[in-house]
């Protein structure tokens, strides 16, 4: 919508009818218009992103028997989220990142963040939230508790960030460049370059390990799953996981490595201790990503 001060939403009907027996029996309209006004108006700004929520009673809309008179209640995004259960989406195409509440399967908020957000990390022990806004090669700051912007990092030696993760105790964040094939290390307290390292070919996805210590990237070009040092990272080219078909996400745990393999529909169980395959696992088509549950 346009930028400006939101006061009410006006809402019409086309039609309305309810399935019976396969056949759609229609339902006469009470009102095919009807306005909601807002308690609290909604202020939009340039690149802001806010959530109003409209909540039908089904039930409460057909209390007249053949009639449909919606009786729709109207709020606007929860201002100040618990931390607790909360699953932040980041959607680049409209510049705005969601939050849901895992307990109760439902967007909460949002709020707008420039630049096609596209990665994220969390640090709930320092109530921060960092965004990979990947077209200005930036890492964007968020305070947990107000969704409030509060710093913003240029990655240099960056020039098409397509992946971020942060180390475990939030210190440092990691960046691929799938234009240089360059893979850094921003120390984020201080906002600086720390470490360069450089792929043959181009990384799609990485996991920090800590047994052994170490940061691992799959490249789909190499068929390969490299091993860096987090600190220097220079990389460890005999440790190297050879013949992996179009790795893509990674998942470890346990001293095994987890790799999603797109091509072949399958995922290749690695052992980091004995350094070699122990199993591979079929599973649906084109397997990209993983996450713990």
């Amino acid at each position: 919508v346009p930028d400006g001060q939101y006061q009410r939403f006006k809402i019409e009907f086309g039609e309305v009818f309810y399935k019976k027996e396969g056949k759609n029996v229609p339902l006469k309209l009470d009102e095919q218009e009807i306005e909601i006004l807002l308690r609290d108006h909604v202020s939009i700004s340039n690149k802001d992103s806010q959530s109003v929520f409209l909540t039908l009673d089904s039930k409460a809309s057909l209390s007249v028997p053949d009639t449909f008179q919606p009786v729709i209640s109207i709020k606007p995004s929860q201002s100040h989220p618990l931390l607790t259960n909360l699953i932040y989406v980041a959607c680049p195409e409209i510049d705005t990142i969601y939050m849901a509440s895992a307990d109760k399967n439902r967007i909460i908020g949002s709020f707008g963040v420039s630049g096609n957000p596209t990665y994220l990390g969390l640090d709930p022990s320092r109530d921060r939230l960092y965004v990979l806004a990947s077209q200005e090669a930036r890492i964007k700051i968020y305070e947990m508790s107000s969704s409030r912007l509060i710093d913003h990092v240029k990655i240099p030696m960056i020039y098409n960030p397509n992946y971020m993760i942060l180390d475990p105790d939030g210190t440092n964040a990691y960046v691929l460049d799938s234009q240089s094939n360059n893979i850094v290390r921003i120390d984020l307290a201080s906002g600086t370059l720390a470490g360069r390292g450089r792929l043959p070919e181009r990384g799609q996805y990485m996991i920090h390990l800590s047994t052994p210590n170490r940061v691992a990237v799959s490249s789909e070009l190499s068929q390969a799953v490299y091993f860096f040092d987090p600190q220097s990272l220079e990389i460890f080219e005999q440790e190297t996981i050879l013949s992996v078909s179009s790795p893509q996400g990674l998942y470890a745990k346990d001293n095994l490595l987890y790799i999603a393999e797109s091509s072949t529909n399958t995922v290749t169980v690695y052992d980091l201790v004995g350094k070699i395959v122990k199993q591979r696992l079929n599973v649906g088509f084109s397997p990209k990503r993983q996450c713990q549950y």
